[in-house]
């Protein structure tokens, strides 16, 4: 047993002096793992430990012999095939930016942690990068940018504290969005054939040009649009296809797995018949306010209205009339016309009951409403309706919004389950950087 000890101790001896002729060398930490992205912060840059994805939801059941899924990452195959359209509810979903952070550990994940002190200056360096993603690297810069307008508002109607609140939990929102997106893209990148890539390709221009006609035709006044509103005209055509592939994906990954029946349907629009397919009567129509008070009392005010309703009866235009001798300035400035109303949406119960009982083209009568006299011409009158369940657009309409609230979970399902195949470096990604470029410009938005 001795002689057998040092002969083994020889060996791994040798082994271990075999494999550096230069002799031995301490192995330093960073030859066991990659460098940190550039602009990160080397305390906060490690791996999380994830136990709700390792432990916690992991059942084996030890007298099954048949092959199982402890961590849930394979999921019941659909029939696949080749995607040469993409139908409603798969647009509208890659169009949805979710939120909620990936991952099984999401109902534990910790909030972002930010200073409150002022902001020093240390963060601003381009290209910072907050979290990377199997490898792809998300940068502050572009999460501040994609946040620019809506900070810009905000920032003219908080003050700074509560501006940090609200940028923080932005923020946050925002970079999930970025990871979320970017686990189904390259899932996309993988699994899409040329054939559906070029169809991503043609969508995108289809769109392209869309954008270009509703500016009068000119590539260059609809790149000067997107600039005004902070967008480079380019980059949403490169997020567009992106968006592209990605609702290709769920037309051919996704979709396939949800089956929506006649009774879903029914039971929805019962539910909703009310809400969502019915119109109640409406009415649009041309006013003469005369208030009580600006005429020096009732009896003036009577007057007034009286002597208008006359000039009408004789001929002369109301719109004009409306114009002339309204007491209310916004309907003095339109003419007198109205936004069309529906029933019962009309703050004076007088007034609504006039109008929609008067036909379309005439007068109503003068109407008391104690501090103001009115006087309305009906412009217009459409009937109420409610759409039938056989209707072919309703149930179209029904089944693409059942189909996308069954298609939801899934597309999660999917993102965790890339997410679990994958890396996420750091988890939870570095908010802190881009709160502080926020606070930075947050004097500049205000300002303006």
């Amino acid at each position: 047993m001795k002689n057998g000890f040092h002969i083994a101790s020889s060996i791994a001896l040798l082994v271990l002096v075999g494999c550096n002729n230069s002799g031995t060398q301490e192995l330093a930490p960073d030859r066991f793992y990659r460098a940190n992205p550039a602009g990160t912060n080397e305390e906060r840059h490690v791996l999380a430990d994830r136990p709700n994805v390792i432990y916690n939801d992991v059942h084996m059941d030890l007298m099954n012999k048949n092959p199982q899924d402890p961590f849930h990452l394979k999921e019941p195959t659909a029939p696949t095939q080749d995607v040469t359209a993409v139908s409603t509810p798969s647009s509208e979903l890659a169009a949805i930016q979710t939120t909620q952070p990936v991952g099984l550990q999401a109902a534990t994940q910790p909030a972002a942690h930010t200073t409150s002190k002022p902001s020093s200056g240390g963060y601003m360096t381009v290209g910072a990068v907050v979290v990377e993603i199997n490898g792809q690297p998300i940068y502050a810069d572009k999460v501040l940018q994609s946040l620019d307008a809506e900070f810009a508002s905000e920032a003219k109607q908080r003050d700074e504290r509560s501006f940090r609140a609200f940028a923080e939990s932005e923020i946050r929102n925002q970079v999930y969005r970025f990871v979320n997106d970017e686990l189904i893209y390259a899932q996309a990148e993988n699994t899409l054939d040329q054939a559906e890539k070029d169809l991503a390709e043609q969508l995108t221009m289809i769109w392209r040009q869309r954008m270009v006609a509703e500016n009068g035709g000119s590539l260059q006044q609809t790149r000067a649009k997107f600039a005004a509103d902070g967008i480079d005209f380019d980059e949403a055509l490169k997020e567009k296809y992106r968006q592209n592939m990605t609702a290709i994906y769920i037309e051919k990954r996704i979709r396939p797995k949800v089956q929506v029946t006649a009774h879903e349907m029914r039971v929805y629009y019962d539910k909703h018949v009310n809400t969502e397919f019915s119109e109640r009567d409406s009415v649009q129509y041309r006013l003469i306010t005369i208030n009580v008070a600006k005429s020096g009392g009732r009896t003036e005010a009577l007057k007034r209205i009286q002597d208008i309703y006359a000039r009408v009866q004789k001929g002369e235009d109301f719109q004009s009339l409306a114009s002339q001798f309204n007491d209310d300035p916004r309907l003095a400035r339109s003419g007198g016309l109205e936004s069309p109303m529906q029933k019962g949406a009309l703050k004076s119960e007088k007034l609504d009951k006039a109008v929609f009982s008067t036909p379309q083209g005439q007068l109503t009568g003068i109407i008391d409403d104690g501090n103001a006299f009115y006087l309305a011409k009906i412009e217009s009158v459409k009937a109420g309706r409610t759409q039938p369940f056989d209707d072919p657009k309703v149930q179209e309409s029904i089944k693409n919004t059942l189909q996308k609230e069954q298609m939801e979970p899934l597309l999660q399902r999917e993102r965790d389950k890339r997410l679990a195949n994958g890396v996420m470096v750091p988890n939870p990604p570095l908010f802190d950087p881009v709160v502080e470029m926020a606070m930075q410009k947050y004097p500049q938005w205000a300002a303006k």
